[in-house]
């Protein structure tokens, strides 16, 4: 949690390495943007809000044009990040082997999609079109809890489960396979994704062995 200060400042983030995905809300005034960096965008002017459908966007204000680095997160004086006296919170992840991931795939415009590799079984996997606009997915193991999984939560939407067409998706156990195409697989769109294991712990061989 932070205060803001209305000009170029910096935030240490208290990780062990860089962020690869930040997500910022202010708590004290009634801006309703979530603001997000994640590694996959662009460059350091770029950032995504995890309530709008918009494509990344470029405002050298929100992070100062500057990428996270291994001791602080950069804001300039944009009201998103850095309102002067507002209140924020900021929640930065970085990857971790068997726990959690954060990258980009690109989408082939395929019912047979692309299979995103990341070393564990995951419970819950985010995307969202970075070159493009689009609604933000969430898919996780609950829902149904079996291949093929359909149920998608779009959280920049009120709507119920399921408002962007209930595709079909494979939660695999070493990754996550993309079939369909509605807003998670355009022809050539770069998509971000953010991916949490089911079960972190890690075998004999290096890797998770349940299968779904």
């Amino acid at each position: 949690q932070y205060n803001g200060s209305g000009g170029n400042a910096t935030l240490p983030h208290g990780l062990s390495q860089s962020p690869d995905f930040v997500m910022v809300k202010t708590i004290s005034s009634n801006n309703v943007n979530w603001t997000c960096w994640h590694k996959g965008l662009t460059d350091g002017t770029k950032y995504v809000m995890l309530n709008q459908t918009d494509h990344e966007n470029g405002l050298a204000t929100v992070w100062n044009s500057t990428v996270p680095t291994s001791s602080v997160i950069s804001f300039g004086s944009d009201v998103g990040t850095n309102k002067d006296t507002d209140d924020y919170m900021a929640y930065c992840w970085h990857d971790v082997p068997g726990l959690q991931k954060f990258g980009t795939y690109t989408g082939n415009g395929s019912s047979d999609g692309p299979f995103i590799e990341l070393g564990f079984k995951p419970a819950i996997f985010w995307m969202k079109a970075a070159t493009s606009t689009g609604n933000w997915i969430i898919i996780d193991n609950k829902r149904p809890g079996y291949n093929p999984d359909q149920k998608t939560l779009c959280p920049n939407l009120s709507n119920a489960e399921n408002a962007s067409g209930g595709t079909t998706n494979d939660m695999l156990s070493n990754g996550f396979k993309v079939r369909g195409t509605t807003d998670r697989n355009a022809s050539n769109v770069t998509y971000i994704y953010c991916a949490w294991a089911e079960a972190p712990s890690i075998n004999l061989y290096g890797a998770q062995s349940n299968a779904r």
